[in-house]
């Protein structure tokens, strides 16, 4: 049952709230504006501090004559309202900060009454002091066109305005005869008209009249119906000006009511950009009590902001809300379905007898749709959503302290079967022969000077050249150096900062990766050094002790287990590995004085107790005395959950827990009741600096996954519908803990779109929760965005993403490309059948990846049929949607997948004869590209070039079989590595009407003259003038724009070609990196090849002949990056 709770009194009044009331120009009638107390000041005190400015602007050459009589007269003590006036415009003259203005009304009321106020202000807005009215400084004048200046009787008029709303009947009335009478001129008019806006009539007249001849602020906070809007006709759109003063906004709201909306929604089109504009409007629209209101709200919910605050719409008009929203998903609009599914979770009044039936069926679909499954028993819920640790007091018991108890000295390397040879081929950076390659290395054996004094200058920190005070350089000499060298070494080498550049990451220049060989190669020798690491970065550095059986490492794991998250699956694997040989270590420390080193002990003897059981590790104290076994029983007697670390827990999390979707426990049968949501929301909370709550990944693996997914999701699109506040970003980052691929899908166009929406930040937090999530769909979406994104700061993170993904899984990010290449469910032969019952279609696809259908009778048809009366009313249907899914899908990845293998032939790469079975030979979708290609295999210093014939085995040039031998390196062939047989292998692919998803055969071949093998330049493609888009077009050709400048420029474009290799194009203008596609069109200015991807690096003697030469460069490489630079200067 959904949750009733009562509508509010009226939702068809508009309800001022008290921050609108400092704003609000109030009119009689009205709301109460703010709280107005007059001075009590005589004029007389006013008007002395000003006395000698006053006479000398009276007396002054250039003030009209009959104003300084009037004036006089009002001095002399005969009131005079224009008298008056003049002597008060004078202050303000000076001051221009409305207060003296503010002073002189105060002092009217109180001296001469409320109308003698009303006159003197009305002739106040026809005098004017100052050179800007021709008087030089000091002159008073009445000018021909008076203006209305805000700053210096805004605020006299608003408080003249004030009092007036707020006096008696009598006195108002007064009031409005006085100003009748003054009503002379369109100033005078439009100011009588904003001081009593009462006076319907009035502001008509105003609003007829031509526009800039009154003050338009006056005029806004003058309406009072939707007749004054009809009046103004285009003049009732609000500008951007308009938005300027929130006062403007507010007072338009009070007056004119609902029949504002459809201008306001409009001036939120046009002026949203800025955050006060934005925020008036979107306050004023969001209060109008009226359902054309509402769906102006909701036809802009796309914007962030505007849903956020369609969201507080809906929380004050509930029941408008489900009338509007009802009304709307009845007519397909899939975001009111939405919309209204949580807001009638929330405890929203269906309030269905006022629907109409389109609606209320709605309504009735949703409510029923909803099922609400019944609760579960606290006996069947995880004890964390029961009892958690924070809502109770720990158990208070005294430690047992047994003393006399000795760690063992005893250490050991334990290893698991084939371990220590996989860390033994781990492959590092290692620096050698000019340049870093990745590869695992092999000892070195034989002891030279040169190791001699590598190897001690390691010892002493000394570097004699700046690579030298890499820890990579460092780590790949410990691993391959001699022996008798390192070992010593090992020792008593540690490293002063474990903080350089790449330390932290998983790759082959990280510690996580050299030390491997370290320790497989000296063992107990290395174990000094890598404790020292894993103490420094226990995310990386933890998994590194595995093997090592030691008392310092017990109690490194121990408190890892109980305290540091991103060590905690190490240190559980630990324990795992040593179980029972691991307990003398721990029982010192866990029947100690109590202290950290105690807790931590005790809460690893429990993980081992779970795993090895409760008597392995009683009997593991039985060697040191009974009081020992009684100590470790009373230990193991305890709660775990009371050891854990106690977090500041959030007093709330601010989520109405009721309305979002049930969580189901696995099984589906039974639900979290509310009061364990809440836990499971603190526990989210609890978890969003990554680090997961102990018993946080145990809670979910109790829980049904599907409704943990949407229940993942509702958080975060109330999250993001709330106006996305960052202190609450927490209910974004747990869809890496909750999503799955339905999230994935929906998720995707918010990150690609979010930096265009100035959500850079929101979409970078995006691409962490995919790479959380995980999965296979996630992978393949954070890689696509990697390979091809609008914006670089997000392709260049997602890019990152990748890297550390693929690293952790010992891949570079091509190869983890390979293994998210999804199947699409196609069969063996890489086709999928489509029946429709009595008839059957084939779909397949051609050399692009674009698919096709065949009938039964191998007929070709772009697309299957639409379902028939003949077909079967279930499966035809179902199989037309499957094929237009698939269409959908793999039109989505076709072209990603084509420019990765033609980038794949262009840079040489490679794949062995396994891993090209794999992923080429027999994955049903790439299957149709490979086999559109010349393949060649390189094994033992000799090629084979090869095709994939139809039964998917390998043929040469002559249609014979070759086989693929063992060690072999497979890679898609290049023209020029054909040679002669190129001729044959067009014949061949022309004969069996083979064509080819990209140029292969056919491609383009160019070469270096022997002036560019000799040189570092490439002359004939500077100075040339390149469109925009060209140069843009090289990244879709493996180039990448070159490092952001101090000024905020691109200067080149660069593009790796071997090993600490580089062509780079140096960019006379070069592209703005704040807003690419402005930077025009652009010369290159040289076109070099040097060792950094920099042109800071270009110096003065790569331009005259630096010591690289393009003749370093193969032909394949040579003719590509010619054919790239010919194809972006081609005019």
């Amino acid at each position: 049952m959904i949750k009733k709770s009562p509508p509010p009194p009226d939702e068809d009044v508009l309800e001022v709230p008290r921050s609108w009331k400092r704003h609000l120009h109030p009119r009689r009638g009205g709301h109460p504006g703010p709280k107005t107390e007059i001075s009590g000041t005589p004029e007389a005190e006013v008007v002395a501090p000003y006395a000698a400015a006053i006479e000398t602007a009276l007396s002054h050459a250039k003030t009209d004559p009959a104003l300084a009589a009037a004036a006089r007269e009002h001095l002399a003590g005969r009131p005079d309202p224009l008298g008056a006036a003049v002597v008060a415009v004078v202050p303000e003259s000076e001051s221009s900060t409305g207060e003296a203005t503010v002073r002189f009304v105060d002092a009217w009321i109180t001296t001469y009454g409320l109308p003698f106020a009303v006159r003197a202000f009305v002739e106040l807005v026809g005098v004017a002091s100052g050179s800007a009215y021709g008087t030089g400084k000091g002159g008073v004048v009445a000018p021909d066109a008076p203006g209305f200046n805000e700053y210096q009787i805004g605020d006299a008029a608003k408080r003249l305005r004030t009092v007036l709303a707020g006096t008696d009947d009598a006195a108002y009335r007064e009031a409005v005869e006085v100003l009748a009478g003054l009503r002379t001129t369109p100033m005078r008019r439009m100011v009588a008209a904003y001081l009593v806006p009462t006076e319907l009539d009035w502001v008509a007249e105003c609003c007829a009249l031509p526009e800039h001849t009154v003050p338009r602020d006056l005029l806004l906070r003058s309406l009072g119906s939707a007749e004054h809007l009809k009046i103004l006709g285009p003049g009732a759109r609000i500008s951007v000006s308009d938005c300027y003063y929130i006062a403007n906004l507010v007072t338009l709201a009070e007056g004119v009511g609902p029949a504002i909306a459809p201008f306001m929604a409009e001036a939120f089109d046009h002026h949203h950009d800025s955050a006060p504009r934005r925020k008036g409007l979107l306050e004023a629209l969001g209060r109008l009590p009226s359902d054309e209101a509402f769906r102006l709200m909701l036809e802009r919910c796309g914007n962030t902001h505007m849903r956020a605050a369609l969201r507080d719409t809906m929380r004050r008009f509930p029941v408008r809300a489900v009338r509007v929203l009802a009304t709307a998903a009845a007519a397909g609009d899939a975001t009111a379905g939405e919309l209204l599914a949580d807001h009638l979770r929330s405890g929203a009044v269906p309030v269905l007898p006022d629907l109409p039936a389109e609606a209320r069926a709605v309504v009735e679909k949703l409510t029923a749709a909803e099922g609400r499954v019944p609760e579960a028993s606290a006996d069947d819920l995880p004890r964390l959503l029961v009892d958690p640790p924070w809502a109770r007091t720990p158990a208070k018991r005294k430690p047992v302290v047994v003393k006399g108890l000795a760690v063992p000295g005893r250490q050991d390397v334990v290893w698991e079967p084939g371990e220590r040879d996989a860390w033994l081929d781990t492959p590092i950076a290692d620096p050698s022969g000019g340049g870093v390659t990745i590869h695992a290395v092999r000892p070195t054996a034989a002891v030279d000077p040169a190791w001699e004094k590598r190897i001690a200058n390691i010892r002493a920190g000394v570097a004699l050249h700046p690579v030298e005070r890499e820890l990579y350089w460092q780590g790949a000499m410990l691993a391959k150096g001699p022996e008798e060298l390192v070992r010593p070494a090992l020792r008593e080498w540690r490293p002063a900062d474990w903080n350089q550049r790449g330390v932290g990451t998983r790759n082959a220049w990280s510690p996580d990766h050299w030390l491997r060989p370290v320790i497989a190669r000296f063992g107990l020798d290395a174990l000094p050094v890598t404790l020292s690491f894993a103490r420094a970065r226990p995310a990386l550095g933890a998994a590194l002790l595995l093997p090592f059986l030691d008392a310092e490492v017990a109690e490194a794991m121990a408190g890892w287990l109980l305290r540091v998250a991103g060590a905690r699956e190490a240190a559980a694997a630990w324990f795992a590995r040593h179980g029972r040989t691991a307990l003398p270590y721990l029982l010192p420390a866990a029947l100690g004085r109590a202290g950290r080193a105690r807790t931590a002990a005790e809460y690893a003897l429990h993980f081992v107790a779970g795993g090895e059981g409760v008597d392995a590790v009683v009997d593991a104290a039985r060697p040191h005395g009974e009081q020992a076994v009684a100590a470790v029983e009373s230990v193991l007697s305890g709660d775990p959950d009371d050891l854990l670390p106690r977090k500041k827990v959030p007093e709330s999390t601010g989520v109405n827990a009721e309305a979002l979707p049930q969580v189901l426990l696995r099984g589906g049968e039974r639900a979290l009741p509310v009061p364990a949501v809440r836990h499971l929301l603190t526990l989210l909370a609890m978890s969003a600096s990554g680090e997961a709550e102990p018993g946080l990944d145990g809670v979910l693996d109790a829980c049904d996954e599907r409704s943990l997914a949407a229940f993942g999701w509702a958080l975060f699109r109330g999250w993001r519908d709330d106006g996305a506040a960052p202190k609450d970003a927490w209910r974004f980052t747990v869809l890496g803990r909750l999503g799955d691929d339905e999230v994935v899908r929906e998720l995707v166009p918010l990150i690609r779109a979010w930096p265009g929406e100035g959500g850079h930040h929101h979409a970078v937090r995006g691409l962490d929760v995919l790479a959380r999530i995980g999965t296979d769909l996630a992978l393949r979406e954070l890689h696509a965005i990697s390979q091809k994104a609008r914006y670089k700061g997000l392709k260049q993170r997602a890019h990152e993403e990748v890297e550390e993904i693929a690293a952790a899984r010992g891949l570079t990010p091509e190869q983890l490309g390979d293994r998210l290449v999804p199947d699409f469910g196609l069969d063996a032969a890489g086709t999928l059948v489509l029946d429709y019952g009595p008839r059957r279609f084939t779909a397949g696809f051609d050399e692009t990846l674009r698919p096709y259908v065949l009938d039964e009778n191998g007929k070709w048809r772009a697309d299957p049929p639409k379902p028939g009366v003949r077909d079967d009313p279930a499966l035809a249907p179902a199989a037309h949607r499957r094929y237009a899914d698939l269409k959908k899908d793999v039109r989505a990845i076709a072209d990603l997948q084509l420019r990765r293998l033609e980038l794949a032939m262009t840079t040489g790469r490679r794949w062995t004869p396994d891993e090209f079975t794999e992923f080429f030979v027999r994955h049903p979708l790439v299957w149709h590209i490979a086999r559109r290609l010349v393949w060649r295999a390189e094994h033992g210093g000799t090629a084979t070039a090869f095709r994939l014939a139809e039964d998917r085995t390998c043929a040469d040039v002559t249609d014979a079989a070759v086989a693929l031998p063992d060690g072999a390196a497979v890679g898609i062939a290049h023209p020029l590595h054909l040679g002669d047989a190129l001729d044959g292998w067009s014949a061949i692919f022309a004969d069996y009407e083979i064509t080819q998803p990209f140029p292969q055969l056919g491609r383009v071949v160019h070469a270096l003259t022997e002036e560019e093998k000799a040189g570092g330049r490439l002359a004939r493609f500077e100075n040339a003038t390149v469109p925009f888009g060209n140069v843009l077009g090289l990244e879709r050709r493996g180039w990448h724009r070159g490092p952001v400048n101090s000024d905020g420029g691109i200067d080149c474009m660069v593009r790796p070609v071997a090993d600490e290799r580089y062509v780079v194009v140096t960019l006379a203008t070069g592209l703005y990196a704040g807003d690419v596609r402005a930077s025009g069109d652009q010369t290159f200015e040289a076109v070099w090849i040097g060792a950094e991807p920099a042109p800071e690096h270009f110096s003065h003697l790569a331009l005259e002949g630096g010591p690289y030469r393009f003749g370093e460069l193969d032909p394949v490489t040579a003719s590509e990056v010619i054919a790239d630079l010919e194809e972006a200067t081609a005019t």
